[in-house]
């Protein structure tokens, strides 16, 4: 109740989610996803002054307002810790009884709760350093250009292999054996029969391979 309803001069204000500009503009804040959005709107709902640092983000106690899954409420979770928009106050694993895990928004001042060993402590504001994580690097090499101890470059034109540099001594190797060509300038357009290399006898009228 607002001191106005107090004396009498007004009715209650009813709950309520207020989202400040200073939270809403930050890089943070504006790229959530629905799912985190949505998880930090229910946390933010909960809130009613006096307990931030109490809030609870179990299945249990979301499931009325849609929440059906445990790992899109973990993955909602972990999104909002990751920015800094929430922050643990206590922490617990999923063995224990009837003892969740307690969240404070990073916006709002804690509020002591000794009875769940929650400490009082002002906003921390963490958000606003959250950086969206850089796009890894494209390799732009082209391929076919790099030579390693492992891999030699053929020359198309001869076959030929280039020598490669060992890493220990700087010397270059010898080029290994040429791989075998086809002479191509041996082929022989003479109408109807052609040779390849002077052993393979190529007929277009019967359009098979014969050997001479």
């Amino acid at each position: 109740m607002t001191a106005r309803a107090r004396r009498g001069g007004g009715t209650a204000t009813p709950p309520h989610v207020r989202i400040y500009d200073g939270l809403y503009n930050t890089i943070a804040f504006r790229t959530l996803d629905g799912g985190a959005l949505k998880l930090w709107i229910d946390l933010r709902i909960q809130w009613r002054g006096s307990n931030n640092g109490s809030l609870i983000a179990s299945l249990s106690v979301l499931r009325h307002r849609g929440w059906t899954s445990r790992a899109k409420l973990d993955r909602a979770i972990a999104i909002l810790l990751d920015r800094g928009l929430i922050a643990y106050t206590r922490r617990s694993n999923r063995n224990s009884f009837h003892k969740a895990s307690l969240f404070a928004l990073t916006d709002l001042d804690v509020a002591a709760n000794e009875r769940q060993g929650v400490s009082g402590a002002r906003a921390t504001h963490a958000y606003l350093t959250w950086e969206p994580p850089k796009p890894a690097k494209r390799d732009t090499r082209k391929r076919g250009t790099d030579c390693t101890r492992n891999r030699e470059l053929t020359a198309p034109e001869s076959g030929n292999r280039a020598p490669r540099t060992a890493p220990e001594s700087g010397n270059r190797e010898k080029a290994s054996n040429p791989a075998p060509v086809l002479d191509l300038s041996a082929i022989k357009r003479n109408g109807r029969r052609f040779l390849v290399s002077g052993d393979t006898s190529i007929s277009t009228r019967d359009r098979g391979i014969q050997c001479l």
